[in-house]
């Protein structure tokens, strides 16, 4: 039996890598799609057949107003009556415009999900229902004051959100501003807020505005979700970077803690090392908290209530412990009140480990409950880690200073390159793991010319850098490298550098530490290929589809020949996931890609958007004939039988068919006359 949907479920729900169905009973779900995009469905019989009926997009059609169209839609069929084609009929017999009043058009030129209007002179601000449940506040009451809204948004973002409509008020510009809002239930909207002065009054000042809201949540998460992964990143190689800097303790601390909260990566973070009494965790730096917070914390790491916080939890345990929500963490009752006002609802802490041993504890705290998924987890404790070394770095380098023979004993056993060059550029040291990193034994190393090691393409950079740092007498940060192995692979590493000074105070080298940024940096490459492919099938998504589309567009206006869009689905897919599972239908994917491949010619597109659907972009189209026949192909191609672990399958596909210029001259007109074309072949 399917539970009801409630916003709060829908809000919460990510895209996935397959679209997703959140049934809400009767035959109607909402279609999750992994662009994000979101549907509602409804799913019927009629006359022995099964239909889909479109119900509207969310959320532009409500979770109430969904509900509402599934009524009128059984209530169709209670009367013997298809509701697609009630839809359809009504769809050819659209309403004459309605006039209405001025500053309701003025303020659907800046539409949005909700509408407001607000008069300065009273402090009343007159609403849509839609505005009232994005805002959080009732929807059956369509006026609020001026100060109800305001209390609406979050604390950190209402300066900035009042600056805006400040500026708007004098003149500089139309209001337009994105921020959140959190909703009854505590969990946090994106909007894009606009609005513009209508009337003023005779001395100038501004006494009424209209705008809109619009829900930009799905968007802004995936958009902050490449903001927080790049953000973590270069949070980490920040946090290594220090290791170099000739800072006090407490100031590299501070810098630290400064980092984590730097472009809203975490609302607060802190730092807190054992005291010595091996119970108190003293904090030693902070950034994001109200003065004082901190030091009324009383935070500890043994078995009292103040030790089982996430905090003291982790010291104790030597592993990562999340407080996904601090209104219904139990253990965190004692600091509850005071996480309430600063903002808090959820927070992580990572040991901090120094040369093996646990010295204190990493802690970032967010304005949102469920948070720290898995992915952000893992970054979290290699952002730890790295402190940690970067913590006993630091403190090896300030006993490396009283002795060679240590800096010598500690710079063999460093996972990173450690080295000194001359002024020709010569090695004058290295250690054995930056030799082997290369497949080089020291000697070896010694022996080799260092410029026949750099990569070509980087060989200009590497003496640009080089003759700059011998002109300036200064060093260099985070200069990336690749250098060949010994095996003529590369491998690539980033480089900080400090100058080498004789007693004289002449410049004799440098010395600096490489880190081998080989994995990183695939990694990162790996990540920019799936933002552009599907994982599955390794075919290009919608975005770069939409690109190649561009280029094929051009190519046809210079050629005078046509572009086809094919939009494919294969018939009665879900029957091979309901019956022979999920990878057998991954399967069934990968062959149809080869057989359309077969069909296709090297210059044109294949893209998977989703589930069992395809596209096929043709180029250099001499007639509609030659796409006709290809369409022809695919249909015999895909009827071909295929085994698929021991079961051989029939299928089929239905094809829709936009060419340019005949049906349309941009990406989404081609793309939707083709998705309705494949519908109707599919209905055929």
């Amino acid at each position: 039996v399917a539970v009801p949907l409630t916003e709060s479920r829908i809000r919460q729900t990510e895209p996935a890598a397959k679209p997703l169905k959140l049934a809400d009973g009767g035959g109607m779900y909402l279609l999750l799609r992994p662009d994000g995009s979101r549907y509602w469905r409804l799913d019927y019989r009629f006359d022995g057949k099964r239909k889909t009926l479109a119900l509207g997009v969310y959320p532009e059609v409500t979770l109430a107003e969904a509900r509402r169209r599934r009524r009128a839609a059984k209530a169709q069929l209670a009367e013997g009556r298809d509701p697609a084609v009630g839809r359809k009929a009504r769809k050819s017999e659209q309403p004459p415009a309605v006039a209405d009043t001025d500053y309701i058009a003025r303020a659907v030129e800046v539409i949005g999900e909700g509408v407001w209007d607000w008069d300065l002179r009273s402090g009343r601000v007159r609403h849509n229902a839609q505005w009232a449940r994005l805002m959080g506040l009732d929807e059956s009451t369509l006026e609020h004051r001026w100060e109800d809204t305001q209390a609406c948004l979050r604390s950190d973002q209402r300066a900035g959100v009042l600056a805006g409509i400040q500026d708007c008020h004098a003149g500089q510009a139309a209001f337009e501003c994105e921020h959140s809002i959190r909703q009854p239930d505590g969990s946090l909207i994106w909007v894009q807020n606009r609005g513009e002065v209508v009337e003023r009054a005779a001395d100038g000042r501004p006494a009424r505005m209209v705008g809109s809201l619009h829900e930009v949540t799905w968007h802004k998460r995936g958009e902050l979700r490449l903001q927080e992964r790049n953000v973590l990143l270069q949070t980490i190689a920040t946090v290594n970077e220090m290791l170099l800097a000739d800072l006090p303790e407490q100031q590299l601390m501070a810098r630290i803690c400064e980092e984590l909260v730097r472009d809203c990566l975490f609302t607060m973070a802190w730092i807190g090392l054992v005291d010595d009494d091996g119970v108190t965790v003293k904090p030693v730096a902070e950034a994001g908290f109200a003065s004082g917070y901190l030091a009324g914390a009383d935070v500890r790491c043994d078995a009292s209530p103040q030790g089982q916080g996430p905090t003291g939890t982790a010291i104790r345990l030597g592993s990562t412990v999340i407080n996904n929500d601090t209104e219904t963490n139990q253990q965190f009752a004692p600091w509850r009140e005071r996480a309430r006002a600063q903002g808090i609802r959820s927070s992580a802490a990572t040991p901090l480990r120094v040369s093996g041993r646990i010295v204190g504890a990493l802690n970032v705290y967010s304005g949102e409950a469920n948070v720290f998924g898995p992915g952000k987890v893992v970054l979290l404790e290699k952002l730890a880690a790295d402190l940690g070394m970067a913590m006993g770095h630091r403190a090896a380098l300030a006993a490396l200073r009283k002795s060679e023979a240590r800096f010598r004993a500690m710079a063999e056993h460093s996972t990173d390159w450690i080295w000194s060059i001359d002024l020709q550029g010569r090695h004058t040291y290295t250690n054995e793991k930056g030799a082997s990193l290369l497949g080089y034994t020291p000697d070896d190393f010694f022996a080799a010319d260092p410029i026949s090691l750099v990569h070509l393409d980087d060989l200009p950079r590497y003496l640009d850098v080089f003759g700059k740092a011998v002109a300036t007498r200064s060093g260099w940060e985070g200069i990336s490298l690749r250098w060949r192995h010994r095996d003529g692979s590369y491998r690539t590493f980033e480089s900080s550098a400090s100058p080498l000074f004789d007693e004289a105070g002449a410049l004799v080298g440098f010395q600096g530490v490489d880190r081998d940024i080989t994995e990183r940096r695939a990694a990162e490459e790996h990540i920019a290929y799936l933002a552009h492919h599907d994982a599955l099938t390794g075919l290009p998504n919608r975005v770069l589809l939409r690109d190649r589309f561009e280029h094929a567009l051009a190519m046809a206006e210079r050629s005078r020949s046509r572009v086809g869009l094919l939009f494919l689905d294969l018939d009665k897919f879900k029957r091979v996931n309901d019956t022979l599972g999920h990878a057998a239908g991954d399967q069934l994917l990968l062959e149809v890609v080869a057989r359309l491949s077969h069909c296709t010619r090297e210059t044109d597109t294949i893209s998977r958007q989703g589930g069992d659907e395809f596209i096929v972009l043709l180029n250099e189209i001499p007639d509609p004939e030659a796409v006709e026949r290809i369409a022809g192909e695919i249909l015999a191609r895909i009827a071909e039988p295929v085994e698929i672990r021991g079961h051989v399958l029939n299928t089929s596909c239905s094809i829709g068919i936009a060419m340019y210029p005949e049906d349309g001259d941009d990406f989404d007109s081609l793309l939707q006359k083709a998705d309705v074309a494949m519908y109707n072949a599919k209905d055929a």
